[in-house]
């Protein structure tokens, strides 16, 4: 598929509502597509974004975005007056309620990604945001951690601030964070982590990457792929590690091509793959492509439902040694059956 910009009109816009139920009021964001058709082909397999951060105008704003379709966040503004009820009723309910309507009575609704996740109203992560896009990483952190030692339950806020210290080059602060942020993106009732928490356990799994610690890395990222199967940078991530398993090579490179829109990195990763071998860049290319024509991205191979818990990443991130050689299959992968090897994808 193409890739698909809010300039595209996928999603043209939204508003808000504050539905009484007694003493308490819902806060429903509704935002606008007008081809409900084209919208439900866009978000398909894919991971909504939602989030809480300045708009454009500066104005703190609910935003949707499709990262992995690189549809870039569409905004709704919240009035000033309505911040201190759109915040209580959040609270309250667990979830801001968001859907996607057409205007005719269509609609599609996004429970799977808004239900208890928790976001901060108060301006805090937002100017965090702001300054850590300018670069300005003092005037980001200080926002964030002062969220963070008052207990924010926002996983946007540890992960946000994971990505400054990593930023600063503090790899070991940087995955503490994002298991701040992995623990609080968690269902309030039971063991389930949230498709929020794929973000943080990818970005921990590049950082323990580059700590050495590649059966870490391993690990998060299969976590991470098991809730958000379509993220392009976490696909490219994990086949590097594994650049001698080519089954999983053409497998991860040729999905990442069916979801569209990161040609030039996928030839980043040919090159470094083939880089030491001697064997031509275009002939590993045309075998991604190939692999490419038949990724079902409904599918996920590597799916197992206890790699959705968030008992089962921590007490296999206890578990899992420093060094692991880097070309032995993660240990979370090794369960399989003699009909269906772990690294067989078709």
């Amino acid at each position: 598929m193409p890739m698909m910009l809010a300039g595209d009109g996928v999603i043209d816009g939204g508003s808000y509502e504050l539905r009484e139920q007694g003493n308490l009021a819902i806060p429903v964001f509704a935002f606008h597509a007008p081809d409900l058709a084209r919208a439900e082909a866009v978000l398909k397999d894919m991971y909504v974004d939602l989030d809480v951060r300045f708009n454009q105008a500066g104005r703190l704003a609910y935003h949707l975005g499709v990262p992995d379709r690189q549809l870039a966040p569409v905004a709704i503004p919240v009035d000033e007056r309505d911040l201190i009820r759109v915040t209580a009723g959040a609270a309250t309910l667990g979830t801001c309620v968001t859907l996607i309507v057409d205007g005719k009575g269509g609609s599609i609704p996004l429970d799977r990604f808004s239900v208890d996740l928790v976001h901060d109203w108060t301006r805090n992560y937002a100017t965090g945001l702001r300054e850590f896009s300018a670069g300005n990483l003092d005037a980001a952190v200080a926002p964030l951690q002062f969220l963070v030692d008052t207990s924010s339950r926002a996983p946007a806020v540890h992960h946000l601030l994971g990505r400054c210290h990593r930023a600063r080059g503090d790899l070991n602060a940087a995955v503490h964070h994002y298991l701040g942020a992995v623990r609080h993106a968690c269902s309030s009732v039971d063991d389930r982590m949230l498709p929020a928490a794929a973000g943080p356990l990818s970005d921990m799994g590049v950082a323990l990457k580059k700590l050495g610690m590649t059966g870490k890395a391993a690990h998060c990222l299969l976590h991470s792929l098991h809730l958000r199967p379509n993220h392009p940078e976490a696909l490219l991530t994990f086949v590097t590690l594994f650049p001698q398993t080519e089954a999983l090579v053409l497998y991860g490179l040729g999905r990442v091509v069916a979801i569209g829109g990161r040609e030039p990195l996928v030839d980043q990763v040919v090159a470094s793959i083939v880089g030491a071998s001697g064997r031509a860049p275009a002939d590993l290319r045309r075998q991604v492509d190939d692999a490419a024509a038949r990724v079902d991205l409904a599918v996920w191979p590597l799916a197992r439902p206890d790699l959705a818990q968030y008992s089962t990443f921590h007490d296999g991130l206890d578990r899992l040694g420093t060094h692991p050689h880097p070309n032995s299959p993660p240990a979370a992968t090794t369960d399989e059956s003699p009909a269906r090897p772990w690294w067989k994808f078709w």
